[in-house]
């Protein structure tokens, strides 16, 4: 559904830069709290999920876009990323224990820390909203 926006005119700038679109990042979020009870287990090449009475947290990013068609001054469209630790699951090792005698433990290091992590999840988002473009 497309909108007109109500906070820009999109259309000056189009006037004066020749430009068609533009993608604005609305807001970026590096501190997104995520977290879990479970836990897989292997064991004899098995996976098995466990319910824990322990909360294991991480903290994400999250990424908003919007895309403006300059001519009409319109909101095309509006993507929201989120990038979770450890998408393909955290190792235990990877965990401290926030308190002694705690129900939390928390990772070590998050992605605000690790400027290659937040490398990829942009180039990652870049590539999904390109998809996202041409298959509209």
């Amino acid at each position: 559904m497309i909108q007109k926006t109500n906070s820009d005119d999109y259309s000056k700038i189009r006037d004066l830069t020749n430009t068609d679109l533009i993608l604005e990042v609305v807001n970026i979020d590096l501190n997104v709290k995520y977290s879990t009870n479970k836990l897989t287990e292997t064991s004899k090449g098995k996976e098995l999920e466990v319910v824990q009475a322990i909360e294991y947290k991480g903290t994400g990013v999250s990424i908003q876009f919007k895309l403006i068609l300059v001519k009409t001054n319109e909101i095309a469209g509006t993507y929201n990323f989120n990038y979770k630790p450890c998408p393909d699951g955290c190792q235990l090792v990877n965990f401290k224990t926030v308190a002694k005698r705690s129900t939390e433990v928390e990772l070590k290091e998050s992605i605000s820390s690790k400027s290659d992590e937040l490398e990829e999840f942009m180039k990652r988002c870049t590539k999904d909203l390109i998809k996202s473009f041409k298959n509209s």
